[in-house]
């Protein structure tokens, strides 16, 4: 039942795109049994002549894709893209089109694995394929595959904004903060005016702010994040990084040189004058708490 209205809703989407043009409806009526059917090899024989019959109908070329995708046909697979070039179709079009198919047939590996084939088969179309499947991952929260992808990407384009900031954000979904920080701080290098960057630099400093004035204010080493260094258990020493930390924070979130303030943005501030007020005071010889608050 799933599968055919599917269809249906795929019909009218094919039909829709080539309104102006003719297609064999005959044809396409016994291909899109098929590909109902699950027959994918005679599916895919019967797109591939539509598609050779009427190459520039860019509502064809998902149906032919999958087909050949799903019966095994590699070489039908780039058949079909090689094809919709020589037609004029370009390829953002083509990925566009092929990943709506693909989520509401509810099979992304096929869109993946065009992707993957075209990067091989055509790598001088590597770069825009890269963007494709960079976007692809972190949708999907793919991050091995994300990081490997963007990371591959920096080797030619070593100062793209884009890409690092793409690298920030796969780095701190893995829990990799400082790593993640290091490329905003590039990012910020080659745009200053980089909002986002501000932004993610602000609120990464005031977390580790939190971190050494937690140590400072006495609460236990138990309770403390591990990425706060032993050798900065003294509270002195705390107290002077949580003050470090809080006032780069402060700078990177100030409204004069950031221009999106949110009310976060606003009650994080709030709360760095706060402890920045408190960190004035002189620290107490002996720390009263010995364990954060439940």
């Amino acid at each position: 039942m799933y599968r055919t209205l599917f269809f249906l809703a795929l019909s009218f989407f094919a039909w829709f795109s080539a309104t102006a043009q003719e297609v064999n409806s005959i044809l396409l009526r016994k291909a899109e049994t098929h590909f109902d059917n699950g027959e994918w090899k005679e599916a895919a024989a019967m797109f591939n002549v539509l598609i050779n019959e009427s190459p520039s109908v860019l509502g064809l070329y998902p149906y032919a894709v999958a087909s050949n995708d799903l019966g095994g046909d590699r070489d039908g697979v780039m058949a079909a893209v090689v094809l919709s070039e020589k037609s004029g179709i370009p390829l953002d079009s083509l990925f566009t089109r092929t990943k709506k198919f693909c989520t509401l047939f509810g099979d992304n590996g096929i869109y993946e694995r065009l992707l993957l084939s075209i990067k091989g088969e055509q790598p001088w179309f590597k770069r825009i394929v890269n963007r494709y499947l960079l976007s692809f991952y972190i949708e999907r929260k793919e991050n091995a595959k994300g990081l490997g992808i963007v990371d591959e990407a920096l080797e030619a384009y070593p100062d793209n904004p884009s890409l690092l900031k793409s690298k920030a954000m796969i780095l701190a979904d893995l829990g990799k903060l400082d790593a993640a920080a290091d490329c905003m701080e590039k990012v910020l290098l080659l745009n200053p005016s980089a909002d986002d960057a501000r932004l993610f630099l602000g609120n990464y400093c005031f977390i580790k702010g939190e971190e050494f004035y937690d140590r400072a204010t006495g609460f236990s080493g138990t309770d403390v994040p591990d990425s706060v260094s032993v050798a900065a258990s003294d509270t002195t020493d705390c107290r002077s990084m949580a003050r470090i930390l809080f006032l780069r924070a402060s700078e990177y979130l100030n409204p004069d040189s950031n221009g999106t303030v949110t009310p976060y943005v606003r009650n994080t501030v709030n709360i760095i004058r706060e402890r920045l007020e408190a960190l004035t005071d002189p620290a107490p010889a002996v720390p009263k708490q010995t364990a954060r608050p439940k």
